[in-house]
């Protein structure tokens, strides 16, 4: 009975697991990708950016997100399954991936898609914010050269930029593993391909250290909100301490 509830546990974690963390990671780039877009679109419209309407999209955006990266990466638990290693009387079960050529060709797609489009999009938001602002900088103080602004903008929004080519650099091994077929032939491939997949979880964990750290306005809105938070801790204490006085 142990063996049968162990091995319909180990099932449910090698279709689960993976396509769980498959989605997060994907959703993820996605949602920097929107919440640049969106940066974007605010810079464009100026004054007449509606926020309300903003965040109708950006609750319908979520929703969308969540179904579509779900639906991309379904094929992935349909074609896991748990394979017995009987090896020097040791029993082993792993699981294991095996694709057809034509759902490799979609998965190396899809997995093309979810790198390459964030990717272009938090690169040409960035752009956009800096070329804006820069001219309608240069429209109201003229006293400075169109160049000087550029240098200016980039200086002031230079985290928008280096943020997604960070996240390259550390999501690209990954994109590699995902690009390689085949299985491992050697257990020295094995620690490649182990440190390429716990690089991949890195830019998820770095959000705050890339894109709220370097930004002066982000960083004084965290201060403000902790602070916040802070005072309302201390009037909770303060309060539980005057009942038990």
């Amino acid at each position: 009975m142990d063996l049968i509830m162990n091995r319909l546990f180990l099932h449910f974690q090698c279709k689960t697991v993976d396509f769980i963390l498959y989605a997060s990671l994907h959703m993820d780039q996605w949602l920097n990708a929107c919440v640049a877009t969106e940066r974007a679109t605010a810079t464009i419209k100026g004054v007449n950016f509606n926020k309300e309407k903003s965040k109708q999209v950006a609750k319908l955006a979520i929703i969308a997100l969540v179904i579509l990266t779900a639906i991309s990466g379904i094929h992935d638990p349909l074609h896991r399954r748990l394979l017995d290693d009987n090896d020097d009387d040791q029993r082993r079960i792993w699981c294991i991936v095996s694709y057809s050529y034509n759902i490799q060709i979609f998965n190396k797609f899809i997995e093309a898609i979810h790198f390459f489009v964030p990717f272009a999009l938090n690169l040409i938001s960035a752009l956009i914010v800096i070329i804006i602002g820069a001219r309608r900088r240069a429209t109201v103080k003229q006293d400075r050269t169109y160049k000087e602004h550029i240098i200016h903008q980039f200086r002031q929004h230079r985290n928008l930029l280096i943020a997604p080519l960070m996240f390259v650099l550390l999501i690209f091994p990954r994109i590699i593993i995902a690009f390689a077929s085949g299985c491992m032939k050697s257990s020295r491939e094995s620690t490649i391909y182990l440190a390429g997949y716990l690089i991949s979880f890195i830019p998820p964990i770095l959000t705050f250290v890339v894109f709220v750290i370097p930004s002066k306005v982000y960083t004084a809105e965290f201060i403000a909100t902790v602070k916040k938070q802070r005072r309302l801790i201390r009037m909770y204490i303060n309060r539980i301490m005057e009942k038990w006085h």
